[in-house]
């Protein structure tokens, strides 16, 4: 914690894993098109390629995931933001009800719910209305950082009261 600030940052092994599973399948994919003994149709070549590209792309991308500014979850006492692949989010403490755990087709994660004042401040996306459409709840943290769900949700609580005086 610097500055009475807090970055939370995806978990290292398991960003590093993912990479050397695409990694895997590439190099597999690859080599299984240059081996063969049969020949292979001009389509199941392009096929392949289009694999192998995928696969090229989820590596580069998990290996992203690794540098300390491209996500993570920074904490102040304002607020959190919330930084992804694609987009950088920002919220205000009193913008978000209580974090809570949840289970969403078997993957932890932290949820929250818009306040009045968020909900006035932050303008309806069609990917907020379809969340709130299938869970009930209008964000969710992309991660849980190293921590179980509920270690997450009780420490951004926590943030939130020490700002806001209370979790309402």
């Amino acid at each position: 914690m610097a500055n009475g600030t807090l970055k939370l940052k995806p978990s290292r092994t398991k960003w590093i894993l993912i990479g050397l599973m695409f990694v895997g399948l590439a190099v597999g994919m690859g080599l299984m098109a240059v081996t063969s003994t049969a020949p292979i149709e001009r389509d199941a070549l392009i096929l392949i390629g289009a694999l192998v590209l995928l696969f090229v792309i989820g590596a580069v991308v998990s290996f992203l995931m690794l540098s300390p500014n491209f996500a993570y979850v920074l904490l102040t006492p304002t607020g959190f933001t919330i930084r992804t692949l694609l987009k950088r989010k920002e919220y205000r403490w009193r913008e978000a009800e209580e974090f809570h755990a949840a289970t969403l087709r078997g993957t932890p994660w932290v949820v929250f719910t818009l306040s009045r004042e968020g909900k006035v401040n932050l303008p309806e996306t069609s990917l907020r209305g379809l969340n709130k459409a299938v869970s009930g709840v209008d964000d969710n943290l992309p991660d849980t950082y190293g921590m179980s769900a509920e270690e997450l949700a009780e420490l951004m609580n926590q943030w939130k009261k020490r700002s806001t005086g209370a979790v309402q």
